[in-house]
Formats: structure tokens, C-alpha cells, sequence
């Protein structure tokens, strides 16, 4: 936690050496309230803005209103996957609950009005044609909704009102876009004001309104290839813009990625040196989630270019004959069974219950259920062993980030379930090359940002083995080549700029 004074950039460590997020200064400027911890150890603190010693709190506001005589603030009940929004009088007392959030409908505030009379606030919903974003505003009397405009967002990371009464968000338009600051004066409709190449996510703002501060997140990622797992020899042979969602090899050592490359996330081949790129889907929409059939004859990938949500489409492996698979509620995380004739895919119809693997034969038609997660768990990813057939999914409990394996074999049956070792996720599980354990990744204090990768042996022989030694977070997914010889990585390190707009009333 450091302290920056704008008009001398100077910079002073208030808290060093811990893991601190969602800063607010208290309306007099003399604390900074802050969430801290790391894996399963979060709570909330403030702190005096010269330093001293941080004290525990029980609430920490999203805002105080322009008088100084109210706060807002969201809670979260993990376990119920429930949350409100509450105000209350600055020193804590008369709390009251405006608005009750559930998993379907997730809303949270984060600034007051100019008057003090409504919280801008932001409503996650899913309907028929997908999950979107609104901008709304909560009444500070009686917690009623009025949208701030018509528009749905595909995400909004927060908003403030100016004095003048414009509200500006981060927001993202589309799926593929750049999340970007839109202004929206009173009873009129949104505009950009700014056209950043890089994401800006998040802000706040000097009471006055004259000056913004937002952050500039940038990748400095890409994909690796790592010579029997040795990160010492590892080569790029992508950039950061193509860590959009898993890459994967093809049998004849090609790798199959998503990039946006090309203005807007496609599928797109390249040979394991870099050369030979070539753009194979050319859709506005996101299409991302490449999977190769073992013959590599196919690639199924996931696409929202039908709406919002998410179906699985499946084309030759020059990108000809695409064909639509599925037509449900949201499909993703493709796997092709041995034979090549079946698709397995992950159900994502429900917003928090992912919980339903399926497949659907090469050639479309009615998809069936394969494997059904527990009450409370999620499935996260799946594989299909090359050898034998047999499937391995991820499952992660909820608010717990406990994690486990499933396995079936390749003609079905009751699923042989697997614990993890502490500190262990299966996020994106893949079979290792011995076709007799998973590989899984480890974490350090954040399960959303794994490290390094293990190999778990699933029949009960022998003892989990690291594979690779990173130094920096985060690895979100990995596979090896045919051979086993090579691991591909998608290798993600962000980077988070502040950046400060003067004017902003403007």
C-alpha cells in the first residue's frame, strides 16, 4: 500500500509487504479503509494515510455521501452466494439494507449522487440471451431501481457521479471490446470519452469532479514452449494479445490458440517457431476455447457470434465447414472423445452452477449427460486421456476454493473422485504425458492466480511432483505436445497503470 501526492509525485510506503485491494479514503482524508489477506484469510482494516499501526474494522465503505454523513457499502455471503447493499451513518450506526443480491441478479453500489439522494450501482443479470451488465440507481430512501440508461454492458467495473451530474463507468460494450470510461449525463445516452488501445479498469474521483483517476491494465504475457517442462529453455511463440483463453497443440505439433490479433478474439494456427500464422474464424464475435480431435481432423472452439451466450461450433482444421453443435442455455470448455465422434463440453446455463459435463456427436443433434458435479461444486475443465479414454474433469467448492478431480472411464459409469492437496487447484486439469496422472497447478495466496505445474498421480501410486518453477504469477492453462516432450503455457502478468485525467468535467 503506497501513497502518492499528485502535485510533488512523491511516493511513500504505508503498508509494505502485504496483500492489500479495494482502497477508499475516509471523507475527512485522514484513513484508508482496505480489504488484506490472501488464500481464505481476507478481512478488512483502515489505516492513517502517514502510516501507523492498521486497525480492524467491520465495515468498509464503497463511499461516503457528499455531505460526509453517510457511507455505503456491499456485503457478500459467500456460502449462500448471497450479498446486499446497506448504507449507515459514518461512524457505523443505523445501518439499513437497500437491496438484496442473489446469483442471478448481482448488484453492488459504489458512489453517491451530487444530492446524496441515490448510490450508482451495477446490476450482473443473465436472461435467455445471455449474462449483461446495467448501470442503475438505487434510492437512498427506499431502495428503488431507476436505470440510469437502456443500454446493456457485457461488464461494468465501477462508476462515479461528477458535480454536473454526469455519471461516467468502466465499462466494456462487447465481449471483444476494450473496457473504456463512458460518460452519460442526466436522462441522456452514453458516450466513450476515451479510446485507450489497453483496458481501463476501475476509478474514482477528486470531489470537486475535476480530475479522474482510473487504472491502465496491460499483458506482458504470451505463449511459451517448454522443452521438457524446463522453464530456463522456454521460447515464446506468441504475444500477450493471444492469452485469451487456453491454447492447445495439434497432433502434427501446430498450436491452435484464440488471439485478437486481428481486431477481435478468433481461432488462429501457427507452427511451434511462430511462422506460419494464419487466421482460421473471422467473426466480430469472441470466438475462444480451441479443442483439437486426436485424428486432427477437427477443431471445436466456443462462440458468441449467435448472442451473449456462449455455444459450441466445431470446422475442419483449415477453418472450412463450420458447424454449429449445440443451441442450449451457454456451452464452453470443449474435449473430443478418443474416437474422435463425440464432443464433451461444459453446461454453463445457470449463473454459479456449472455443474453438468455433456457430449454431442461431431455432427450436431441432442447432447447428453455424461457426469454431474456435486450440490455446491463447479465443474471447471475437462481432458480425455489418450490412451484409454478416460475422462478428467476439475470440480472447486464454493466460497471454500476447495478443489478435487473426477474421473470416468470412456464408457461411462459412477465418476472415481479424487481429493487435491492443500494449496493445489484443478482449474484446467490435463492428463500428463504418462497418461497416469493429472497435471494441476499450485497457488501461493490467490486462487485465481496459479503458478506453477504438478503432476497428481490418480491411481494412487506415488506423490504429486512439480513440473515447472515460475517465478511470477499466473498460469491460467497449459498442454503437452503429442510426444510429451514439449508444454505449451499461456503465461499471463499483468501490469496496472494509474493513470490520472484532469478536466474530467469536460
Amino acid at each position: 500500500l503506497k501513497l502518492l501526492e499528485v502535485d510533488t509525485w512523491k511516493e511513500t510506503d504505508i503498508i509494505p509487504d502485504t496483500n492489500v485491494w479495494d482502497l477508499v479514503f475516509s471523507y475527512d482524508g485522514k484513513y484508508i479503509y482496505y480489504a488484506y489477506g490472501g488464500y481464505n484469510t481476507e478481512g478488512l482494516r483502515r489505516v492513517p494515510i502517514q502510516g501507523g499501526a492498521p486497525e480492524n474494522v467491520a465495515i468498509k465503505p464503497a463511499a461516503f455521501s457528499p455531505d460526509g454523513s453517510m457511507m455505503v457499502f456491499n456485503r457478500e455471503f459467500p456460502a449462500e452466494r448471497e450479498g446486499e447493499v446497506a448504507v449507515a451513518n459514518a461512524d457505523g450506526t443505523n445501518e439499513r439494507t437497500l437491496a438484496k443480491s442473489t446469483k442471478e441478479n448481482w448488484i453492488e453500489c459504489g458512489a453517491f449522487s451530487p444530492d446524496g439522494k441515490t448510490l450508482a450501482c451495477t446490476v450482473n443479470s443473465k436472461d435467455e440471451t445471455g449474462s449483461f451488465w446495467r448501470g442503475v440507481g438505487l434510492s437512498v430512501a427506499d431502495g428503488k431501481q431507476l436505470p440510469t440508461s437502456e443500454k446493456r454492458w457485457a461488464r461494468i467495473y465501477g462508476g462515479v457521479w461528477l458535480p454536473n451530474g454526469n455519471l461516467i463507468l468502466s465499462a466494456q460494450e462487447t465481449p471483444s471490446s476494450k473496457s473504456q470510461l463512458w460518460s452519460i449525463p442526466p436522462g441522456g445516452e452514453p458516450r466513450a470519452i476515451t479510446n485507450s488501445p489497453t483496458d481501463l479498469r476501475w476509478m474514482t474521483a477528486t470531489r470537486s469532479g475535476d480530475m479522474l483517476l482510473t487504472s491502465e491494465l496491460t499483458n506482458s504475457g504470451g505463449i511459451l514452449i517448454l522443452p521438457n517442462n524446463d522453464v530456463s529453455k522456454a521460447t515464446r511463440v506468441g504475444m500477450s494479445s493471444e492469452v485469451q483463453s487456453r491454447s492447445t497443440w495439434a497432433p502434427d505439433g501446430r498450436i491452435v490458440l484464440s488471439s485478437d490479433a486481428g481486431g477481435s478474439p478468433d481461432i488462429w494456427i501457427i507452427n511451434s517457431d511462430g511462422s506460419g500464422r494464419r487466421r482460421l474464424t473471422k467473426d466480430p464475435a469472441v470466438d475462444e476455447q480451441p479443442a483439437v480431435s486426436l485424428d486432427g481432423r477437427y477443431i471445436a472452439f466456443t462462440s458468441r457470434r449467435m448472442g451473449e451466450v456462449r455455444h459450441l461450433f466445431r470446422m475442419d482444421i483449415d477453418g472450412s465447414n463450420v458447424k454449429q453443435l449445440t443451441t442450449g442455455q451457454g456451452e464452453k470448455l470443449a474435449a473430443f472423445s478418443r474416437d474422435g465422434k463425440w464432443v464433451y463440453f461444459v453446461d454453463d446455463g445457470k449463473v454459479g452452477e456449472v455443474r453438468f459435463i455433456r457430449k454431442v456427436s461431431v455432427n450436431g443433434g441432442g447432447a447428453t449427460v455424461v457426469a454431474t458435479a456435486p450440490d455446491g461444486w463447479s465443474v471447471t475443465g475437462i481432458d480425455v486421456n489418450r490412451a484409454d479414454g478416460r475422462l478428467v474433469y476439475g470440480l472447486e467448492q464454493f466460497p471454500d476454493h476447495k478443489f478435487k478431480l473426477g474421473i470416468i472411464s470412456a464408457q461411462g459409469g459412477p465418476a472415481k473422485i479424487i481429493d487435491l492437496p492443500a494449496k493445489m487447484v484443478a482449474r484446467r486439469p490435463i492428463w500428463a504425458p504418462d497418461n497416469r496422472s493429472v497435471g494441476v497447478q499450485s497457488i501461493e495466496s490467490n486462487p485465481d492466480n496459479p503458478r506453477d505445474i504438478w503432476s497428481v498421480p490418480v491411481d494412487g501410486k506415488g506423490k504429486p511432483k512439480q513440473l515447472t518453477d515460475f517465478r511470477t504469477p499466473q498460469t491460467p492453462n497449459f498442454s503437452w505436445s503429442n510426444d510429451g516432450k514439449q508444454l505449451l503455457v499461456n503465461r499471463v502478468v499483468n501490469t496496472w497503470t494509474p493513470v490520472l485525467i484532469r478536466n474530467a468535467g469536460n
